[in-house]
């Protein structure tokens, strides 16, 4: 019988309890505050449909318990009515959890014929979360080359910690689009920092968005629509990058998106590559908002960053990485760290060649 593991179930209490908070906060919450509501609105639609799921498998889980313990106490002529009652609710409860699975899984496009790009940005946590960020970008850059997959760094921010506030590479391999679609939305860290001088484990989180590559011919942006900015890089790079205006700001105006790039050794490389990721993010954009209300995905698959949202957790002093999706741990964090992600796809989801 397929049913849910307890770190499925804890995922899906976790969320359940999140989607309470947010019912109670709306509702407390001035019919004035437009902003602070559709935000609100907008966390709801990405977990709601697993909510309802699971609190339907919970209610059909209550209702066996209940006829288990009525064959416990009823006569041999009674049971065979009970014994019935149960199958039809366990078949039913297999259902649900088949459902609820699916729901867990992120969504794929196997057809994808474009390059991607990876973001992946520190969200709670202060700077321990900037050096995961560190990490797993290296994880993923180790993962491409041990695969001869190539692949372009867009944009590193660096901290003064030597952690990545934010870190943008290209992935020029639409085969594995579909497997890279697997590390979408928040990762977890627990782990004592080196800064850490009582040996606490501190808990951070960080979040990892996949967009496809779009040409110019096919996502036209009209320069009417584009305000752009220059300003003086930070940060390492030299004499060059701290006495020239290089860097590029560019603001989308319909969308008010907003992409910044430095890590170019001229206005024009930083120009062109701050141009692929506004186009990826205006896409990722609007294929969020075609999406159909029975398929709703969030308009950014990294989430707010809450630990809600976790899909995956790396506990280092217990040396476990969690998919909170399959249920499925593996230890030995640092092999897969140092460039072995895809032993960790291969327990998780099938690898497409």
């Amino acid at each position: 019988m397929k049913n849910l593991s307890p770190i499925q179930l804890a995922y899906l209490k976790n969320i359940e309890q999140r989607y309470q908070e947010i019912v109670t906060e709306m509702g407390d919450m001035e019919q004035t505050d437009l902003k602070k509501m559709i935000e609100l609105k907008k966390e709801m639609n990405t977990i709601e449909e697993k909510v309802e799921a699971f609190q339907q498998w919970e209610k059909i889980n209550i209702k066996i318990g209940e006829w288990k313990k009525m064959n416990s106490m009823a006569t041999e002529s009674e049971k065979k009515e009970i014994n019935k009652e149960i199958s039809q609710n366990e078949k039913e409860l297999e259902q649900i959890a088949k459902n609820i699975l699916k729901l867990l899984e992120p969504k794929s496009n196997s057809k994808n014929k474009n390059n991607f790009l990876i973001e992946i940005r520190g969200a709670a946590g202060g700077e321990e979360a900037n050096l995961f960020t560190r990490d797993l970008a290296n994880c993923y850059l180790r993962s491409t080359k041990n695969q001869k997959w190539t692949t372009e760094i867009l944009e590193i921010r660096s901290t003064s910690s030597g952690g990545y506030s934010f870190f943008s590479m290209l992935v020029k391999k639409p085969e594995i689009y579909s497997n890279f679609q697997w590390e979408s939305g928040v990762h977890r860290v627990q782990r004592i920092p080196k800064t850490e001088t009582q040996g606490r484990i501190h808990t951070s989180t960080i979040t990892v968005a996949i967009m496809e590559e779009r040409a110019e011919s096919e996502m036209p942006i009209s320069t009417k629509d584009l305000k752009i900015e220059t300003f003086r890089s930070s940060g390492a790079g030299g004499q060059h990058v701290n006495t020239t205006n290089s860097a590029i700001r560019i603001t989308h105006i319909p969308t008010k998106i907003v992409v910044s790039c430095q890590s170019g050794r001229s206005q024009h490389d930083n120009k062109d590559k701050a141009m692929r990721i506004l186009r990826a993010r205006i896409y990722q954009s609007k294929k969020a908002a075609e999406q159909t209300d029975e398929d709703k995905k969030r308009s950014e698959q990294i989430g707010m960053g809450k630990r809600s949202e976790k899909i995956r957790t790396y506990n280092y002093p217990q040396n476990r990485i969690t998919d909170h999706r399959t249920g499925i741990s593996l230890t030995n964090i640092e092999r897969i760290m140092n460039g072995n992600i895809l032993e960790l796809w291969a327990k998780t989801k099938k690898i497409n060649d």
